[in-house]
């Protein structure tokens, strides 16, 4: 799977930075706990939207299930999110504003989703980086149109005068937004070499195996205790076996009878040494 279609915190740093640009003639401070609460959400609802998505066949209707849960899930860290503001204002909603909010969710997700769908079924890379970064920016829209058509339904009134800071808040300011941005950024260049790293290893990998399976020489790997885990085929054509038969201690079997005793000898002083 393709790391873009991981679901990670991503979307909250996003929409965290976007509620710090929300400016109000109050000083705004954001719960930490229900902060993190909004971070979970998005999470756990994207790790069940993406537990649909890639399956092996995904019919329509389960596509539109994912895009359901992947945009409840963006609903649901928003709303968590403003509901994390502590100010003296109060904060009522538009109902219409707000299902029409999840509703951008909901259709930039399928857009995103299918559009990945589609390219991952596709086996040509004709076009194959236009389509990337086409289901980027669905989903960037996804979760930008969800914000802001949410933020749209917010309504900030005067709330009680006198009104103090509580314990667990922090005050967002616009070095907290830097910081986010910006530990948003690293995590996201990690994950891209890590991704990188883990494509070159795996390449590494098969040019390795190949050699092996082509080898016309006998080639095996074993355990400390004799024990062996790999033939390469050159091995299963020179003596008849099975790999049933061959790994573990089969291999013994191949073994002249006049010769086996001595052979299994040497191999048990050998993994002694």
């Amino acid at each position: 799977q393709e790391p873009e279609n991981r679901p990670d915190i991503k979307y909250w740093s996003m929409h965290f930075v976007g509620m710090l640009a929300l400016h109000l003639p109050v000083l705004i401070w954001y719960d930490v706990p229900l902060l993190l609460s909004s971070a979970v959400a998005a999470v756990v609802g994207c790790a069940i939207a993406f537990a649909i998505f890639n399956r092996a066949a995904v019919q329509s209707w389960l596509l539109a299930l994912a895009s359901v849960f992947m945009g409840a899930a963006i609903a649901s860290m928003h709303y968590t999110g403003m509901a994390a503001m502590r100010m003296s204002s109060k904060v009522t909603y538009d109902p219409l504003i707000v299902a029409a909010s999840v509703g951008v969710a909901i259709i930039g997700s399928f857009a995103a989703l299918a559009l990945t769908r589609n390219l991952i079924q596709v086996k040509s890379e004709s076009g194959a980086s236009l389509r990337k970064s086409g289901a980027a920016l669905l989903m960037g829209f996804a979760v930008a149109g969800m914000h802001y058509t949410g933020m749209a339904a917010a309504h900030f009134t005067r709330g009680p005068a006198g009104w103090l800071p509580g314990n667990y808040l922090v005050l967002g300011t616009y070095q907290l937004g830097l910081v986010v941005a910006a530990t948003s950024v690293a995590l996201l260049g990690i994950a891209l070499a890590a991704t990188q790293f883990e494509r070159w290893t795996l390449k590494t990998r098969g040019r390795f195996e190949n050699l092996l399976e082509l080898s016309p020489q006998i080639v095996w790997f074993g355990q400390p205790d004799g024990q062996i885990t790999y033939f390469n085929p050159y091995w299963y054509e020179y003596t008849g076996l099975s790999v049933r038969k061959a790994l573990g201690d089969g291999w013994i079997s191949a073994i002249h009878p006049d010769e086996r005793d001595d052979v299994v000898e040497r191999d048990r002083k050998s993994n002694r040494l």
